[in-house]
């Protein structure tokens, strides 16, 4: 289970809307005779179901792999339950979640032609509920302490259950990421173009730099190295052009968030809170990355504490990829 959401920070992708993409998309829609609108399935619907694609996957590795992260840390992973420590609990699975799930159910029941990426998420999507709901039992259950009072006769019966859902939840919810990388790396590619293509430089090189980060997740997979547990196996001579890059694209992001006026020009807001936390979590992507270098090079494996702290900078990919996925949760809020 634990390589899902490990993995899957690669597919935490941008939503695709940039100034001059909106104002494509506000034409075509006043195109649309006003009688026809509910009925049409509009550029603006597909837009409004791939954003809500990329949400329902940020949640899916963020808070609903941490609630699945933080149970099994406490207990054993198998179907028969077993307690490890008496820190026995789990996180809860917020509503924005199933509000997310819903909103894209409802969308798909007007779509009349499904994309790979429509019928992986329909198969995904009860069983994400499920599972989700189950680790919201859980929580409360843990919460309130009812163990204490039933000697873990419920939570033996929760368990059960939540696991149940754990082996089809991790198989559907791969197929769903991987259909969904498929198509945000073709919508980046031609979004990237588009920008480009109307001079809005900003913009096109946030893309670029977010668009080489997940390049060096790639790499780091494609390396076969799914968990800090075979880190220094990394062949870091492969990952050094890439980084590299990396780091001169950062650069020259830093350059153009000081330019006001330019921001301004292209639409982008001129001053947010999200700008410094993205410019941080950058910052320390490229710092976590040197330590893995650094790491590998002396061949130290960091410690199990060290692999699982995503707060400090200790070369780890547990930790490089946790800082990316918050720099693309800040480019997230920017262009809203």
């Amino acid at each position: 289970m634990r390589k899902i959401w490990i993995a899957a920070v690669i597919l935490t992708v941008m939503l695709m809307g940039s100034g001059c993409a909106k104002e494509a998309l506000e034409e075509d829609i006043a195109e649309v005779e006003e009688e026809n609108k509910a009925e049409l399935w509009t550029e603006e619907d597909e837009q409004e179901l791939y954003n809500l694609y990329v949400q329902i996957n940020n949640e899916m590795i963020g808070q609903v792999g941490d609630a699945i992260g933080e149970y099994f840390y406490h207990v054993e992973y198998q179907e028969e339950f077993s307690v490890l420590d008496d820190a026995y609990t789990c996180f809860l699975v917020s509503d924005s979640f199933f509000g997310n799930l819903d909103r894209a159910e409802e969308l798909l029941e007007r779509k009349e032609e499904h994309l790979e990426v429509d019928k992986a998420y329909l198969a995904l999507s009860p069983v994400a509920r499920e599972l989700g709901e189950a680790l919201n039992e859980i929580y409360e259950y843990t919460d309130e302490k009812t163990f204490l009072e039933d000697d873990f006769v419920k939570g033996k019966e929760l368990h059960k259950k939540f696991f149940a859902y754990c082996t089809e939840y991790e198989t559907l919810g791969t197929t769903f990421v991987e259909e969904l990388q498929e198509l945000a790396d073709k919508r980046r590619e031609e979004n990237l173009a588009k920008i480009k293509e109307d001079g809005y430089e900003i913009s096109a090189a946030l893309i670029q730099m977010i668009a080489t980060a997940q390049e060096i997740q790639e790499e780091i997979l494609k390396q076969g190295i799914e968990e800090d547990a075979k880190l220094l196996e990394l062949d870091t001579e492969a990952l050094k052009p890439l980084c590299d890059r990396y780091r001169e694209e950062i650069a020259t992001v830093n350059a153009y968030l000081k330019d006001s006026e330019a921001l301004e020009k292209e639409g982008l807001p001129t001053s947010s809170v999200s700008y410094k936390t993205f410019q941080e979590e950058a910052k320390n992507s490229l710092k976590e990355l040197d330590a893995i270098f650094e790491n590998v090079a002396q061949q130290k494996q960091p410690s199990t504490y060290e692999a699982n702290n995503q707060f400090t900078i200790e070369g780890t990919l547990t930790g490089f990829y946790s800082k990316v996925s918050r720099m693309v949760d800040d480019y997230n809020q920017i262009i809203k």
